[in-house]
């Protein structure tokens, strides 16, 4: 089950937390569309503290922190789980909300994941490259690149039949340096330095899953119109939390969940632990 726990970090830590974020360093990772910093706890000089005082109303009798990372995030993710463990131990996701423009929300579905992985699993029927891509075009909107390399090629080679983008020096530099990330191998260094996440089409990996029940249309056309329909058959809905600031999302990582479609841009610290 998951459980939205308002009230967790007062407004004036809310801003320090989203300064921190803000603020490049060697912890950063800045791409188009996502912004991550991933502090090391205990060892990185960060405002620890305040998510110190917050694990310790969500759990009063103690936790032990697998992984943090700060999200800025213009796009949303899709359905997924955060079973990830070196150790065979799962536990539990906290999402520290942060900021929303103009709302959010994150769907859980009735089907888990048991299996520890590296790396946690999305799933998808879509046939699936790291070099499809979001990038801003002229108007500033997030647009699909199909193919990064191709898109490439064609500023180098034929810049006048590029229609959606401003091209100049950063610009290419942009998507040569995208590339080079999306092109990373996983490491032992953590999931979140290299490459992306791995993709399944096995849902049968899924507790719960029927491919005879449709999804409920009304919600994938509110909550999740950025997620192909076939990509929820068989999936069955358990709850729609609201975004509260200064709030906190907890629940089991094996369980099945995805952004809701609907912010333009979202921040928040997303919290892998144990509890005591």
């Amino acid at each position: 089950m998951a459980m939205l726990i308002e009230n967790i970090i007062t407004e004036n830590e809310r801003k320090t937390l989203c300064e921190y974020l803000a603020t490049e360093d060697e912890r950063s990772d800045v791409r188009p569309d996502v912004t991550s910093k991933h502090p090391r706890w205990d060892i990185d000089k960060w405002p620890q503290d305040i998510v110190e005082r917050g694990m310790e109303k969500i759990f009063p009798k103690g936790y032990e922190i697998s992984e943090i990372l700060f999200w800025d995030t213009k796009i949303g993710l899709k359905p997924h789980t955060d079973n990830v463990s070196k150790t065979g131990t799962i536990g539990k996701t906290v999402l520290l909300l942060l900021d929303m423009e103009p709302t959010a929300h994150t769907l859980f579905f009735d089907n888990y994941s048991y299996e520890p992985t590296p790396y946690g699993q999305f799933f998808t029927r879509q046939k699936y490259s790291p070099y499809q891509y979001k990038l801003p075009n002229k108007e500033g909107n997030l647009i699909v690149v199909e193919d990064l390399r191709d898109l490439l090629i064609q500023c180098k080679e034929n810049l006048q039949s590029v229609a959606d983008f401003h091209v100049d020096e950063n610009f290419v530099q942009l998507i040569e340096e995208t590339i080079k990330k999306r092109q990373r191998p996983r490491s032992d260094k953590g999931p979140w330095t290299n490459g992306t996440a791995p993709r399944s089409n096995d849902y049968s990996m899924l507790t719960n899953h029927n491919e005879s029940i449709e999804f409920p249309k009304d919600i994938h056309q509110e909550y999740l119109y950025d997620v192909p329909y076939e990509d929820l058959q068989g999936l069955t809905l358990d709850s729609v939390i609201e975004w509260k600031l200064g709030g906190a999302i907890v629940f089991n990582r094996e369980m099945l969940h995805a952004s809701s479609s609907c912010h333009s841009r979202k921040k928040f610290i997303n919290i892998f632990a144990h509890s005591l």
